[in-house]
């Protein structure tokens, strides 16, 4: 969800070059970005039109998610169909039973371990690198109009500036100075 967007799926991927249809792909996103969470109905019409005008939110959305489904079937391998949303008493979301890594749950998660002041330097100054690493650029940047996805950038933004500043501060210790400037 950093930097361009793409799915990977052993060696098939999904991304920006696949014919961006904005509503879909904003759909995807929004489900990955709320992965592990159910979505109501009247959320993602919120999510997806907010102030515009739609006739049939509801059938608007179910066509949306047949489309997003369709696409998303491109990563399956030959005679296989992976289920990538589900429905359920009137909620979305992405399958928790798939399998997924997702780079900014990543990044959350190494963020809290490399924070903990109880953990050797060592690791946390690993935690705080891969961070780094794991930072492609902003959140869904094709997106970034979206009040959503403002509020989520502006976050990881700053979990990355905390990340740069931690590790700088353990690198001075370790006296790094040439790791330091090049971080920097």
């Amino acid at each position: 969800l950093l930097g361009k967007f793409a799915i990977t799926r052993g060696e098939r991927r999904l991304g920006e070059t696949h014919g961006r249809v904005n509503k879909v792909w904003v759909l995807i996103e929004y489900l990955l970005a709320q992965r592990g969470t159910t979505i109501s109905q009247e959320r993602m019409i919120e999510v997806l039109w907010g102030d515009e005008e739609c006739g049939n939110p509801i059938g608007a959305l179910k066509n949306l998610v047949y489309r997003a489904r369709r696409l998303l079937r491109e990563l399956d391998r030959p005679g296989e169909e992976t289920t990538y949303i589900v429905f359920q008493r009137n909620t979305y979301a992405w399958n928790p039973a798939l399998p997924c890594v997702v780079d900014v749950e990543e990044m959350s998660r190494l963020f809290k371990q490399a924070i903990q002041k109880d953990c050797p330097i060592e690791e946390r100054i690993r935690g705080y690198t891969r961070v780094v690493e794991l930072y492609q650029g902003d959140f869904l940047p094709k997106s970034s109009d979206l009040d959503w996805v403002v509020v989520k950038n502006a976050y990881y933004a700053t979990m990355f500036t905390d990340c740069v500043m931690g590790l700088v501060h353990l690198m001075t210790q370790r006296k790094h100075y040439e790791e330091i400037i090049r971080l920097c």
